[in-house]
């Protein structure tokens, strides 16, 4: 019996070393900058001091081109981006990045209905596994988001699983920050039906108050704020605009709105690798149309 029970300790106290050892590994490995996807940097926003800040979901990291409007008007532009999320966990990722850089002179929000209705899971969960431990990390809501568990906090092995293999080995995102600032572009040709785009449910715009976070954190800081409507392909924008919400909400709130879908350009699969997704020569129609918006940019405009 005492053989059993000394077994038991031992390969208990074996475990507690492999996971606090990982846990060691990772919080050191952080600590420095290193990350294993291109938006696991939470721990990694200090010191960007961007002048233009673009913040939102895969249509806004995948066709704006912060590399051309830097070029344009001088200054640095970036992307404070989450893959598949919405306006909620973006809030709570721009407060972090605030806190620990100098204030923008221009902020763009991505609004339009899909990004208001708030994700209710942890979407493409290796951009945050890292974090669901120990508390160490203030990740806002993404506890209470679906597919995190109670376990995370205490065992990070189970948390971050495969990708300790990441930290052992060194293996860091292909393009740091520092080459891309956020944008990653797709050259990528139409997959799909042009004309069968997916079908939008009644949608719950739960997060349509964020837009004042975001609008009343720029009136603070006496900066501009501009809501952003990347082009997704025609029939899903028809889709789309049969909710009404975020243009009343636009109008009875008189903010800065800037939509650049429009037919005669964006009917067109060529421009698109998928229906929410501008490809390579999609983004290059846009970035032409973004910046000769005498409405955008106006802080540089001289």
């Amino acid at each position: 019996m005492k053989t059993l029970i000394l077994k038991i300790i031992l390969f208990l106290a074996a475990h507690m070393v492999l996971f606090f050892g990982v846990e060691a590994l990772i919080t050191h490995k952080m600590k420095n900058g290193f990350r294993v996807t291109f938006q696991n940097d939470w721990h990694d926003l200090k010191n960007h001091n961007a002048d233009i800040v673009f913040i939102g979901s895969s249509r806004i990291w995948v066709e704006v081109n912060v590399f051309e409007v830097s070029k344009k008007f001088h200054a640095k532009a970036e992307i404070v981006g989450q893959d598949g999320q919405t306006i909620d966990m973006l809030w709570e990722k721009f407060k972090r990045y605030a806190d620990v850089n100098a204030t923008p002179k221009e902020i763009y929000v991505q609004c339009d209905p899909l990004f208001v209705t708030m994700r209710r899971n942890l979407y493409n969960f290796n951009d945050f596994k890292s974090y669901l431990f120990m508390d160490r990390y203030d990740i806002g809501n993404l506890k209470e988001k679906e597919g995190y568990k109670l376990e995370y906090k205490y065992v990070p092995l189970l948390a971050v699983g495969t990708q300790s293999l990441d930290y052992l080995l060194d293996w860091q995102t292909p393009k740091p920050y520092a080459m891309t600032h956020g944008f990653v572009s797709q050259d990528r040709p139409w997959q799909g039906d042009w004309y069968h785009p997916l079908k939008i449910e009644r949608l719950k715009l739960e997060g349509i108050n964020y837009l004042d976070s975001f609008n009343d954190y720029a009136k603070a800081h006496h900066i501009a704020c501009y809501f952003l409507a990347p082009p997704i392909s025609w029939p899903l924008y028809e889709e789309m605009k049969k909710d009404h919400t975020v243009e009343a909400k636009i109008a009875r709130e008189h903010l800065t709105y800037l939509d650049y879908n429009n037919k005669k350009t964006y009917n067109d699969s060529t421009l698109f690798y998928n229906h929410m997704h501008l490809n390579k020569t999609g983004v290059s129609v846009f970035m032409k149309q973004f910046l000769e918006d005498t409405v955008a940019f106006k802080a540089f405009r001289h």
